[in-house]
């Protein structure tokens, strides 16, 4: 199953208000570590920061940082350790698309192991 989209979220930071758009996938997807295939059930997000200001006395947006993550969930323990023991691994979509990611949370022995992507998403 995949599903994608634009999520609008307010937030309040330092520099005023904030909205952050995000594009998600879900679905299957397939991870690459050290030319080793794992089949993973993706929960990813795109979130891009947009930074709310007043300038002349009128508002302004801006678009920031640009960022991308979720969570996996493997088939098993040796997949799991596998993956979130990697330095850097390639998370190949159905249609072909890859991008690298980090594992930086989760449970590292049966996961959902949680990621963090590294350059563009592939989504």
């Amino acid at each position: 199953m995949l599903a994608t989209g634009h999520l609008p979220v307010r937030a309040v930071g330092a520099g005023g208000p904030q909205t952050v758009h995000m594009t998600t996938y879900q679905g299957e997807a397939t991870v690459i570590v050290n030319a080793v295939e794992y089949e993973v059930t993706a929960d990813l997000r795109v979130e891009t920061e947009h930074v709310g200001f007043i300038a002349g006395g009128m508002r302004q947006t801006v678009e920031g940082l640009r960022s991308w993550g979720g969570t996996l969930t493997v088939q098993g323990p040796d997949a799991a350790w596998s993956i979130s023991d990697a330095d850097m691994a390639r998370l190949r979509l159905p249609d072909g698309r890859e991008g690298e990611f980090l594992v930086s949370a989760g449970d590292f022995s049966t996961g959902p192991l949680v990621i963090t992507g590294s350059g563009a998403a592939p989504f």
